[in-house]
């Protein structure tokens, strides 16, 4: 797959993944790997280490918001 193709399979299985149309194992088997692209292993990595809320070790409700906005964001970048 080319660059260009990597950057939207990416965008559209993360998309998938918050509308619940896909689980997160169904995400990391379908991910593009090894693609030498940094906004798709960084989309990853976001969605990988997205914070829980609340409870004794979780994130403030901002903070989750945050994050989320950022893998939004960065969702956006590549579908361009």
């Amino acid at each position: 797959m080319d660059s260009v193709s990597n950057r939207k399979m990416a965008a559209r299985l993360a998309r998938q993944l918050y509308s619940l149309e896909i689980s997160i194992k169904e995400l990391q088997t379908q991910y593009p790997k090894n693609t030498q692209d940094q906004d798709i292993d960084r989309l990853f990595d976001l969605i990988e280490h997205e914070p829980k809320v609340g409870g004794l070790f979780g994130a403030s409700k901002a903070k989750h918001k945050a994050h989320l906005d950022t893998i939004f964001e960065l969702i956006k970048e590549l579908e361009k």
